[in-house]
């Protein structure tokens, strides 16, 4: 007898863990930024020394202060606002993750805390062993581990139900439609056409699935997608406008500005150190 579990096979097709950025890491008090949020999660696996993060409060929520120590594992969502710095050493290797959902979302997007797991003091020479390795088979055996932590990590934020979450087949075209067609502008008109449909049907039922409108939902992707370029900090300001879809770097900024309450210069410069 032969079963197949259905739900398995719509996961592997809908959840997609990209790995955006590796590195192993020798800090000292120069790792010192306040106030950063990436446009990914961080996977931070702690080898030696320490460092310390402080959660921004959202909302009425206070400040938290969270210690990255050796032997551990510490998951930074996609979003969250937080310092960090370190005070004396800090060795780690770390991984940049997005862990997209159907919509193109990051899993961890809005969560409001790090989160965090002991692996054994001796465990994370094993991930810095593993990564500096160029035998295929510890590259697989490190994404097993990668894959290991963010599944655990899962569990810890409470996002079984948020990661399962399943669309109508209208929904799962537009989805599929989108990654090719995250440019500025794009209009419902445009989609609709796409798909075949009229634009009032697009527009009602893409409210009713997702509690948006497809303009602020292009406007979070289109986002998105800017800040990734410009923190990646290997491309002028002027070739991701262009890759975006703006007529010129000026256009590009100004919306970027209205958006985001900084100039992509000033968010490039910040975004553009490691780790």
């Amino acid at each position: 007898m032969i079963e197949q579990n259905k739900r398995f096979l719509e996961l592997a097709e809908t959840v997609k863990i990209e790995i955006v950025e590796t590195g192993y890491a020798c800090l000292g008090r120069e790792w010192h930024q306040e106030e950063v949020c990436s446009p990914y999660s961080r996977l931070y696996y702690v080898i030696s020394g320490s460092g310390i993060l402080v959660i921004l409060g959202g909302g009425n929520r206070e400040k938290r202060e969270r210690l990255l120590l050796p032997g551990r594992v510490c998951l930074i969502p996609n979003g969250l606002y937080y310092d960090y710095r370190c005070e004396d050493r800090l060795e780690k290797v770390y991984f940049h993750v997005n862990v997209r959902m159907q919509d193109g979302f990051d899993l961890f997007r809005g969560c409001e805390d790090s989160y965090e797991f002991s692996l054994g003091e001796e465990y994370p020479e094993r991930i810095k062993v593993l990564y500096e390795s160029s035998d295929p088979a510890d590259y697989f055996a490190l994404k097993g581990e990668i894959y290991s932590a963010i599944a655990r990590f899962i569990t810890a934020a409470d996002l079984q139900d948020k990661a399962v979450r399943t669309y109508s087949p209208l929904m799962a075209q537009l989805f599929a439609l989108l990654p090719q067609r995250i440019a500025f502008p794009v209009t419902i008109k445009e989609l609709a056409k796409a798909l075949n449909v009229s634009e009032s049907t697009l527009a009602k039922r893409f409210r009713k699935e997702t509690g948006m409108t497809v303009g602020s939902y292009m406007d979070q992707l289109l986002m998105g997608r800017a800040r990734q370029l410009l923190a990646a900090g290997n491309r002028s300001i002027g070739e991701i406008a262009e890759e975006l879809g703006f007529c010129d770097q000026f256009y590009f900024s100004r919306y970027f500005r209205k958006k985001q309450g900084e100039t992509p210069s000033s968010y490039k410069r910040r975004y553009h150190g490691r780790g």
